[in-house]
């Protein structure tokens, strides 16, 4: 396995390769687990060469949010990559992504400000700004998101849309642990007892499914999800809503609608989203 430290390295290696081989890529922030090990096992079903990136992006934190406590276990992060046979694993510093003198952002529009881009400001900016500039130094030839950060998805999709991108992008299903929580870097947060009330976040969005294709009403679904996860006493309650996939605007058609839903737990924020067909 390949460990690539800066932007000439990465190419250098890319370059040695490239003519022989399909590139699949999968960005990462670390702390790896099991839903990270799905996204590459996809890749490697469509590329011959699959590689990671390891890069907590501060771009895409709020100032009190929690950039500098993120879970950083680079060690057992290779250790488990090896397992899974990664071709190579690019792991810039800050600096190297973001020299001062090149202090560039990209707007996503709308997309940027309702849901997640309300409660996290400039979030999905520095989503877009981190995955182009990683995407121009890679090149790849197949990219792989997690189901689970739905609104970056759709921002994702947007981004290559709209800039011309050619790689073909991919989705990985969320994957859970036997209660139906969804696998995240920062459920390591979670207290035992948090753990169990965050199993309300998914309960609720099965019950906004289920709701919603019974009437297809998204303001009964949410005050159903809504209720719903109060019963599991979360420390408060972001949002619920039944979405377009794509849009993040009212569903055209249930075959594109998903219920996506964020709560707090102490000093820890989980996110989640569920296909509704």
């Amino acid at each position: 396995m390949n460990l690539l430290y800066n932007a000439a390295e990465l190419k250098e290696y890319l370059n040695s390769i490239r003519m022989k081989n399909t590139i699949g890529f999968v960005p990462t922030m670390g702390a790896l687990h099991n839903g990270h090990l799905s996204l590459i096992k996809i890749a490697k079903e469509y590329a011959s060469n699959v590689g990671v990136s390891i890069f907590v992006n501060p771009t895409q934190f709020l100032p009190n949010e929690d950039y500098h406590q993120y879970p950083r276990t680079l060690d057992f992060d290779l250790e488990l990559l090896r397992t899974i046979a990664c071709d190579w694993v690019f792991i810039p510093s800050v600096q190297e992504m973001y020299p001062r003198e090149m202090d560039l952002k990209i707007d996503i529009g709308y997309l940027g400000t309702i849901y997640e881009g309300a409660f996290r400001p400039y979030h999905f900016q520095g989503v877009a700004t981190i995955v182009l500039k990683l995407f121009n130094l890679i090149q790849p030839d197949v990219v792989v998101f997690g189901k689970k950060d739905a609104q970056q998805c759709a921002v994702i999709r947007r981004l290559t849309k709209a800039l011309f991108l050619d790689l073909k992008i991919l989705y990985g299903e969320v994957i859970r642990d036997p209660s139906g929580l969804a696998i995240s870097s920062r459920n390591r947060y979670l207290t035992e007892i948090e753990k169990e009330r965050a199993i309300g976040l998914y309960v609720a969005l099965q019950k906004g499914r289920a709701v919603y294709l019974d009437c297809q009403d998204t303001k009964i679904a949410q005050m159903e999800m809504i209720n719903t996860v109060k019963t599991f006493q979360p420390t408060s309650i972001d949002y619920f809503a039944i979405v377009d996939r794509f849009t993040f605007l009212y569903p055209k058609n249930i075959q594109d609608a998903i219920a996506i839903g964020a709560i707090r737990l102490g000093t820890t924020r989980l996110i989640d989203a569920v296909d509704i067909s």
